[in-house]
């Protein structure tokens, strides 16, 4: 049985970036019959300018993530300065600003009060190029070079690894540098087979994905990296969850035609969806008002701690 994927993550469903699966694929059909050229163009822009070309490219001519990877793994194409997960994340939020723009919204803008990252101390993941040693392996399967003795390169952003499997041996080449790259194979079940990890070049530490910052690339660690989602403050977590309970589980995808002027967090009725029990209904909406408590709560918290911060500031206190 399949592990359900969980989390209300942006990168997890089209619903984390304020859009259902049929709107999306609705904007998809209609772009690749040659509509709104002019504006994905820009929502592609305003959602990551280093890759805006491939968001477009797969918008609008239907190419996948490993369709693009194959011409720049030839040498055809110049290669996509980000992973394959932070790629299709881009390329959802573009279409979501896409989705903003064909109905006359404003794209909203990260930094309002509330909206996280104002005082952190990590760099995001998604901003950085990766390297991912499982495409490393699948590389030297696709041209059989998993039993050759010679030294093979794999290209990277801004150079190429250099690397021999049969001596568990690699060095990367970069922007005028140059350092070795430990390579470590855990067999796998069937005796046969193995999987390959990169060792990190600071730590030595076992790890499948290498991130480029400062000039070299590193574990995420190493890079002091971590995952958009855990930059969220309390509040936007929580508008998450209650999206995802009142788009996805309570069906309820025409709220804001319903309510304009309300957000989320203020919804007074949901109605019941067709043909969902009557217990399930309850349990649900039980969690929606419990969820609405707890933002309630944090949300006069932060008013106080900013007010105490401004009397502060004025020496009232």
């Amino acid at each position: 049985m399949r592990r359900k994927r969980g989390g209300y993550g942006m990168q997890e469903s089209y619903a984390g970036y304020g859009l259902t699966a049929g709107r999306a694929k609705a904007l998809l059909n209609e772009c690749r019959e040659g509509k709104y050229v002019d504006l994905v163009q820009e929502a592609a822009r305003q959602a990551e300018p280093r890759i805006a070309e491939w968001i477009v490219s797969s918008i609008m001519e239907g190419k996948s993530f490993d369709r693009m990877a194959v011409k720049w793994e030839l040498g055809e194409a110049e290669m996509m300065p980000c992973c394959r997960n932070s790629f299709y994340a881009y390329r959802k939020f573009t279409l979501a600003i896409l989705d903003d723009m064909l109905a006359g919204k404003e794209v909203g803008q990260m930094g309002n009060y509330n909206s996280g990252g104002h005082n952190r101390t990590h760099g995001r993941v998604e901003e950085y190029c990766r390297i991912d040693s499982f495409r490393l392996l699948q590389y030297a399967d696709w041209f059989e070079r998993l039993s050759d003795y010679g030294e093979y390169h794999y290209p990277v952003m801004g150079g190429k690894i250099y690397y021999n499997l049969m001596e568990d041996t690699a060095r990367i080449s970069h922007n005028g540098r140059e350092y070795p790259l430990g390579l470590y194979k855990v067999p796998n079940v069937d005796g046969l087979s193995y999987r390959l990890y990169f060792l990190c070049p600071k730590r030595q530490k076992r790890v499948r994905h290498l991130y480029k910052k400062d000039g070299l690339y590193q574990c995420r660690k190493c890079a002091r990296l971590n995952y958009g989602i855990q930059q969220r403050s309390g509040l936007s977590l929580i508008r998450r969850k209650m999206y995802w309970l009142v788009v996805k589980k309570l069906q309820y995808v025409d709220w804001e035609v319903d309510h304009p002027d309300l957000p989320i967090q203020d919804l007074w009725h949901i109605p019941k969806p067709r043909y969902m029990r009557w217990a399930k209904y309850d349990a649900l909406m039980e969690e929606y008002r419990q969820l609405q408590k707890e933002y309630e709560t944090m949300y006069n918290a932060s008013l106080m701690k900013a007010f105490g911060r401004i009397n502060k500031l004025l020496g009232y206190d």
